[in-house]
């Protein structure tokens, strides 16, 4: 073979370097002498990188390995000794994510598969990101390789892929959801959509849309909405905006949330993709928010939320593909209200206190639930139609078993009122308590069911004055009548007044005439005198005849609050008391007599709380 002369020449001075070093040991600065040569001279052809594969290798939370594998050709029939270098700069949409090189590479006949590794720092993610969303996320993916050596210097021609994702299409969704509390529907999730906003190096913006519809029958209402979107339990936004909206019962509108993503957040999802083969889960929720006491409290239920799954292969050519995922949606149980059990509580001049007692059970254990959820008791009370007072209470719940007082203040001057209708509907009193119990869970209320109590009571004032036993009337061991029927019955009351008429025949014990001159009555009960008077009579009733004595007697029934008060601190009974007397004129005498027919000492007993 005809060699130039450069190569004749270093080839003739090998004998002599041989015979300077034990064995043969040729050193690189020759070897690189020779390569360059022969290169330059065209003897040894030009090596070529023919590809670049990457894949990720361990991912830590600053850095991301990228395993390299460079297939190199080499033409010549002998192998080339290590003094190449093949390097390479790997970016997406401009992003630098790593540069690589190996040196001191040799070469052997054909071709050659050369494995390195590079880390690549994680925030060259976050820097991608924001030119992958600004750019419809969509990305190119540029390998540009180059080998260098003595004698060579070639950059190769790089190599593209694109990478596309559509993280966004699955929030695009027309099918209807229900949001609903203990089973009753209260919105209905309409058209859905989302769409990134302009990123920057600090936020990406998020902005998502819904139809909202109140199917209750109560104004549903949300001060502002709290966002939360992970991906893979990275949180990559979190906050609260003042988006609300008002709907009124069957009314619809549009929720807009604009949400920001800490776009420095995706270096800390990065590793949990590679680590899950470029698999990650997102989640976006979005919670009402509602003002408790000028502080914005979460509602615990989600009012939007949306899962999907999606898969990359940034460094290769598999594509990405997004799935939507199925999900759950919190709840809220609405508490149950048990028996109710009332009692008299304090007594005053003014007001009268009822106490219902009962139980309710609360079935929800999340703290946060029970923080917000304002259970609110109102009871009514009417006594025979009559207003009489009411109570109200609002309180928060544990878990489990609550014990729930509820006091109400009855109105102790509408007394006289409902009496006299007591007396007017044959001494029958109708209580009625109406109970009404919401649930305020925040963006709403709802009712929850509670039943109301009623009970009557009955009294027998007069039993004691409606009688036909024969009774004598007398004084000072004469009989001077004999009552032989004895009726009692009540005018038309009013407030002010109880009109008391009550007659009764008398036959004539005595041999003379007897004239009833005047009748004198006192009437109390509880100790409070509802009447102290008298009235004019003249009858006459001949010996052995028979005569009837009218009494009308007018209690005052303006008094009766002033009775109540004793009624009920005394256990709801009292004591009505009766005394009538007759001043009469017999035989030229005139005297007084007690007339016991329309006389009575009885107890009065009610049960107006059943």
């Amino acid at each position: 073979m005809d060699l130039p002369d450069p190569v004749r020449s270093v080839l003739a001075a090998l004998p002599s370097l041989r015979t300077a070093v034990v064995g043969i040991v040729v050193t690189l600065g020759v070897v690189a002498l020779l390569a360059t040569a022969l290169v330059a001279t065209g003897v040894i052809a030009q090596p070529t990188v023919e590809s670049i594969d990457n894949e990720w290798g361990e991912a830590t939370n600053e850095t991301t390995q990228i395993e390299t594998q460079a297939r190199v050709d080499n033409p010549n029939p002998i192998g080339i000794p290590g003094l190449l270098s093949v390097e390479y700069t790997a970016s997406l949409n401009d992003v630098v994510l790593v540069e690589g090189k190996e040196s001191g590479v040799g070469l052997s006949p054909g071709e050659n598969t050369i494995a390195f590794t590079t880390a690549m720092d994680n925030d060259r993610i976050a820097d991608w990101w924001v030119t992958h969303v600004n750019g419809d996320e969509r990305s190119t993916l540029t390998i540009e390789p180059s080998v260098s050596g003595p004698g060579v210097s070639k950059s190769l021609p790089e190599q593209t892929s694109t990478v596309e994702t559509d993280l966004l299409s699955s929030f695009e969704n027309g099918t209807e959801e229900t949001v609903s509390v203990d089973g009753e529907p209260l919105l209905t999730i309409g058209d859905r959509d989302a769409a990134w906003g302009e990123a920057t190096a600090e936020t990406t913006p998020l902005t998502l849309t819904a139809e909202l519809s109140n199917d209750h029958d109560r104004p549903v209402s949300f001060s502002g909405v709290e966002y939360v979107v992970t991906m893979n339990n990275v949180t990559l936004g979190a906050g609260q905006t003042s988006d609300g909206i008002d709907l009124s019962s069957g009314e619809s509108g549009t929720l807009t949330v604009d949400a920001a993503l800490e776009t420095a957040a995706f270096a800390d999802w990065w590793p949990t993709h590679v680590r899950n083969d470029e698999t990650s889960r997102m989640r976006v929720e979005l919670y009402g928010l509602v003002d408790r006491g000028g502080t914005q409290t979460r509602v615990p239920i989600q009012l939007y939320q949306q899962r999907l799954q999606f898969q990359t292969d940034l460094l290769g050519d598999d594509g990405t593909s997004v799935e939507s995922l199925s999900s759950t949606r919190d709840s809220v149980a609405v508490p149950t209200i048990g028996e109710i059990d009332r009692d008299w509580g304090t007594v005053t001049d003014e007001t009268t206190e009822v106490h219902a007692d009962t139980t309710v059970d609360n079935p929800n254990t999340d703290p946060a639930v029970n923080d917000l959820v304002r259970l609110t008791t109102t009871a009514e009370t009417s006594i025979n139609d009559v207003f009489v007072g009411s109570g109200s209470r609002e309180t928060t719940l544990e878990s489990g078993t609550n014990e729930l007082r509820l006091t109400s203040q009855l109105d102790n001057t509408k007394v006289p009122t409902w009496w006299a209708r007591h007396l007017n509907r044959g001494e029958t009193s109708a209580v009625s308590t109406v109970t009404t119990t919401t649930a305020d869970v925040g963006f709403t209320t709802i009712e929850v069911p509670t039943d109301d109590v009623n009970s009557t009571t009955e009294t027998n004032l007069l039993a004691d004055l409606n009688t036909d036993s024969q009774q004598s009337i007398g004084g000072d061991g004469q009989t001077y009548f004999v009552a032989e029927s004895t009726a009692a019955e009540w005018g038309d009351a009013t407030p002010q007044v109880a009109p008391l008429d009550a007659q009764s025949t008398l036959r004539n014990e005595q041999p003379v005439p007897i004239t009833i001159q005047e009748i004198q009555y006192t009437v109390s009960i509880g100790g409070v005198t509802l009447a102290d008077g008298s009235q004019l009579d003249g009858t006459t009733i001949g010996s052995g005849e028979r005569g009837t004595v009218d009494l009308r007697i007018d209690l005052d029934n303006s008094r009766m609050d002033e009775w109540w008060l004793t009624h009920v601190r005394n256990g709801e009974q009292s004591t009505l008391a009766v005394d009538v007397t007759a001043t009469i004129a017999a035989g030229g005498q005139a005297r007084t007599i007690p007339l016991s027919m329309f006389s009575t000492n009885e107890t009065v007993e009610t049960d107006l709380l059943g």
